[in-house]
């Protein structure tokens, strides 16, 4: 029990070292060349998030406004169009809110957004949606003042991590390593399109192909065991205010891998229960583009490598949340006829 504590401690001292290595811009995590280990030819499939904001708020038009001024105490239209830019073409979203969030000194006269009587609506990549909001302007004491009302819409997302892991067996490290040859490894590392970015650095897992050995021990010094940090950042224009617990998992595709430990939030009940899935059982506060880290040991589980020299196992990451995006609309309530 004590040599176990000893590892165990000795191993979190490494995973500490390697986050404030990290922070300080240190940790050259990336794949390929020395990356690999001295038996692998690394190629690498990487997908960085591109299309940050996928619902944009491309326009909004004041009318009837001569001149950008408006008159007191009248009705005012503001036409706004959204855009699903996702270059996903299965990319869907559902749109749960399109409002006017704050009217200013408005009085809202038609500030809800409603498609065949539903405020929620779904936008397929490339679709547009143009909606025309009615507010009455105040009566003001000066000859002008100036009003901003605010334009919002929320919409549900899910942002991915894929990477994949290659395993040999010991026996068939050994071989490649004694004749010298190179076995062709192709790792991928693809991000959704979406928002909020989640990140594995794969600083403990980039000397691939990794070798595999049976019987692992289900604790996070087993031979096979590894560790990964996942970083959850906005990378958005927009706001989140959290990922609701069991919505952020991290886990294997086909039970090929086991959780052995992980950060406190992911933290629930007995460790050796958790199978191939863990879900953050706190929420996760995404307020500001600081990422978020959480670390993850696991150890790949039921690999068949009898009649082949590899396995590929994959490790995701899905995030479920609702994103908010807000565009101000000025206009001058003006006492002046407009010239």
């Amino acid at each position: 029990m004590v040599v176990f504590k000893a590892k165990k401690a000795a191993a979190l001292a490494a995973i500490l070292l390697i986050a404030l290595t990290f922070l300080s811009g240190c940790t050259d995590s990336s794949f390929g060349g020395s990356s690999c280990s001295v038996i692998g030819n690394c190629k690498t499939d990487k997908k960085d998030v591109e299309v940050p904001d996928i619902i944009q708020i491309t326009s909004a038009e004041v009318s009837p406004a001569p001149n950008g001024r408006v008159s007191p105490n009248s009705e005012v239209n503001i036409r706004v169009v959204l855009k699903n830019v996702n270059k996903d073409p299965d990319g869907s979203v559902t749109v749960s809110s399109f409002a006017v969030s704050n009217a200013h000194l408005l009085t809202c006269v038609d500030c809800t957004a409603k498609f065949n009587g539903k405020e929620t609506f779904e936008m397929v990549p490339g679709q547009e949606r143009a909606y025309i909001f009615k507010l009455k302007t105040p009566e003001i004491d000066a000859m002008a003042a100036t009003v901003t009302p605010e334009i919002a819409v929320k919409y549900d997302y899910r942002s991915t991590r894929l990477v994949t892991l290659t395993y040999v067996k010991k026996e068939t490290y050994l071989d490649y390593l004694n004749s010298g040859k190179k076995l062709t490894v192709t790792i991928s590392d693809l991000a959704s399109q979406g928002p909020v970015e989640l990140n594995f650095d794969m600083t403990y897992i980039s000397d691939q192909p990794l070798i595999y050995e049976e019987g692992g021990s289900g604790e996070e010094d087993s031979k096979s065991s590894r560790a990964v940090w996942l970083s959850v950042i906005n990378k958005g224009s927009g706001e989140i205010s959290e990922i609701a617990p069991d919505n952020l998992r991290v886990g294997f595709e086909d039970n090929k891998g086991k959780i052995v430990d992980c950060s406190e939030t992911f933290r629930d009940g007995d460790i050796k229960d958790w199978g191939s899935w863990a879900l953050n059982k706190q929420p996760i506060r995404v307020l500001s583009q600081n990422p978020q880290r959480y670390y993850f040991y696991f150890e790949p589980t039921d690999l068949d490598l009898e009649d082949k020299e590899f396995e590929i196992v994959r490790l995701f990451a899905t995030a479920d949340y609702t994103y908010r995006v807000k565009k101000q609309v000025e206009m001058t309530v003006s006492k002046l006829s407009p010239i």
